[in-house]
């Protein structure tokens, strides 16, 4: 539909559909063997240990410890001639609008999606023995989201202007889970992933530090537990932590994601700029490894966090002590990792001048030059202070020690 008074242009849109995924490897189903060759020292009898050993598949039927041996197989993977594509049905539903001659314009999308049958390799306990590896078909997970967008475009005088907004959201759900793959989600055997997120976390919640004596005595008991170190809360009541006391942390997806696009232009001048960030959701910053502890990772440079750790002058510090032993499993994975993971970026900016060829005097080959200079990752906004705050290097990179690098380029465009 289009030009009816003030509405310029209307468009609704739905589509269904079902697609497959069969990205496991064309004999993923089926059973696999190998061979695997013991080496010299391998097999036979070993003056060392005074044993016979063969970490391969040949064997030594006479016992000689020499010359060529028979051929064995040892299993590689674990048949499943059950396998089924995983299946994505997703259904969308959409509309495009466009007002006084498309000077505002934009769209809004709602869409629900369901994978069944969803691929995945399980871990397997060690004593089914070696090659037990096996894909199967896994859990159903819903996703529901939808995106708004909107512009505005005009001008006045010489100056132009089109201005792009849009917000997003979606969140995901497991809406079912066989007993045969809960292995391979986050979760225990009295807390599995079943309803929540696929980006779920999941562990032990840090309730303080140790400040003396009396709160280690007072408290669960936690093998490893002294005045300095992190105290974690016994969820259960059972009077020991221990891998029941897990639970949920947060979602890593955020709650809103969202971009502003800036396109202006004034006589000869243009400048551009976009915007971009999320709102809500979580990220593991697991390089507080290297930031908060000594004994985590040995030999690693240890950042300046580390000089405001716990001590008995400094007991209003959410760092631990340092030790270069980790005897309270601080490694575990747990609140104290888990900060906030909302962020806003300038993904990048441009200014730009055109000499039009007018002004190029004595010339007519060159039908302007164009002059920019262009920016990208130019700042990150983020929360740096109170609960939550992260305190790495950038909330988009969370596991990289290192942030996004900032680039400036400038360069001529010459047209002919």
């Amino acid at each position: 539909m289009q030009n009816v008074g003030w509405l310029s242009d209307l468009k609704l849109r739905s589509s269904w559909g079902i697609t497959g995924n069969q990205e496991i490897g064309d004999i993923t189903s089926l059973a696999l063997y190998r061979t695997n060759y013991g080496t010299v020292g391998q097999t036979g009898f070993n003056q060392n240990t005074a044993s016979y050993g063969n970490n391969g598949t040949a064997y030594d039927i006479n016992g000689a410890g020499t010359g060529n041996l028979p051929s064995g197989y040892v299993l590689a993977q674990a048949a499943n001639p059950n396998l089924k594509w995983e299946s994505t049905r997703e259904f969308n539903e959409g509309i495009d609008f466009g007002f006084l001659q498309n000077s505002i314009y934009g769209s809004f999308d709602y869409f629900t999606r369901k994978t069944k049958n969803i691929l995945v390799v399980p871990p397997y306990a060690g004593i089914e023995g070696e090659g037990e590896s096996e894909t199967v078909n896994g859990a159903t997970k819903s996703n529901k989201g939808w995106e708004f967008a909107i512009g505005y475009q005009n001008h006045a005088g010489k100056l132009t202007y089109n201005i792009q907004a849009n917000i997003f959201s979606f969140h995901d759900k497991i809406t079912y889970l066989p007993a045969t793959v809960v292995g391979a989600y986050p979760g225990n055997v009295q807390q599995t992933i079943l309803g929540h997120s696929s980006f779920a976390q999941f562990g032990y919640v840090v309730q303080g530090i140790y400040q003396n004596q009396q709160d280690v005595t007072g408290h669960a008991t936690q093998p490893g537990a002294a005045p300095g170190r992190l105290m974690y809360k016994d969820l259960n009541g059972n009077g020991t932590i221990d891998a029941l006391d897990q639970t949920w942390l947060g979602n890593q997806i955020p709650s809103l994601n969202y971009g502003l696009n800036v396109d202006l232009g004034y006589g000869n001048w243009s400048f551009a700029f976009f915007l971009q960030g999320v709102h809500g959701g979580i990220v593991s910053n697991q390089h507080k490894a290297n930031t908060d502890f000594l004994g985590l990772n040995p030999g690693v440079n240890i950042g300046q966090r580390a000089l405001h750790a716990w001590t008995t002058q400094n007991t209003g510090s959410d760092i631990p002590a340092l030790s270069l032993v980790d005897n309270n499993d601080e490694e575990r994975f747990s609140s104290y990792y888990i900060e906030s993971g909302s962020y806003m970026k300038i993904r990048n900016a441009r200014i730009g001048y055109t000499i039009p060829a007018k002004a190029l005097r004595n010339q007519h080959v060159l039908d302007g030059i164009n002059l920019f200079i262009m920016g990208e990752n130019l700042a990150t906004f983020y929360k740096k202070h109170g609960d939550k705050a992260f305190t790495g290097q950038d909330p988009e990179n969370p596991g990289n020690n290192y942030p996004i690098p900032r680039r400036l380029t400038a360069g001529i465009n010459l047209s002919f």
